[in-house]
């Protein structure tokens, strides 16, 4: 079979399985920046988006099929990513620095719908770890805090919480689904190292 690989330019090369040797891209960009794709995330067998760590604004939609790559900017509140963003049906799930949690449709960039917004006091911030997607329309999301909100994509108008939950330990790495339990990590409070808590959703 036939790999394909994109380079933190967009660049798409096509890679021999027997030798791991390309010599030139498929498709060149025009890019010109200093750009970090480290996770890819599929969408369908021709589609997949590569995005960068918390912080990055960028996405990169990956047509398979026309071996064509489109760089994407997120605008703001999107731009000023908490964490990596995931797959929820047909959108990215993208948490914000500046508190929200957004959907985007990955062939452009933009925002779907109106993001959620959790509840803050004056001056209080959120930051949010990693979500955990639940199926195709739900998925969790903790912040630093210890507030794990369980959030639905179902209303295509905007993200509604379905649940919420007070773990009482600030949370320090993203969820992982692990059937119907997640796990995280958080820092005790006493010592100053990791330790593992497990909260499961019924």
């Amino acid at each position: 079979g036939e790999m394909l690989a994109v380079s933190s330019q967009g660049d798409l090369f096509t890679i021999d399985p027997e030798s791991t040797y390309s010599d030139s891209a498929i498709k060149s960009s025009n890019i010109e920046e200093d750009l970090l794709f480290d996770q890819l995330i599929p969408f369908s067998e021709d589609f997949v988006v590569a995005v960068g760590p918390a912080g990055r604004p960028d996405i990169l939609a990956v047509d398979l099929a026309n071996k064509t790559t489109e760089k994407l900017t997120m605008q703001s509140p999107a731009d000023q990513t908490a964490c990596q963003p995931v797959r929820v049906g047909n959108d990215l799930v993208v948490a914000s620095r500046q508190g929200h949690v957004l959907r985007i449709n990955p062939k452009t960039g933009r925002a779907v719908g109106a993001p959620f917004l959790p509840p803050v006091t004056p001056g209080q911030t959120t930051d949010w770890k990693g979500p955990a997607v639940l199926s195709e329309t739900e998925f969790v999301i903790p912040n630093s805090r210890g507030v794990l909100y369980q959030l639905s994509t179902e209303n295509p108008r905007n993200l509604q919480k379905v649940s919420s939950l007070d773990i009482e330990v600030p949370v320090h790495s993203s969820c992982v689904a692990l059937g119907p339990d997640l796990k995280s990590t958080r820092l005790n409070s006493s010592h100053a190292n990791i330790s593992y808590a497990v909260f499961c959703l019924k």
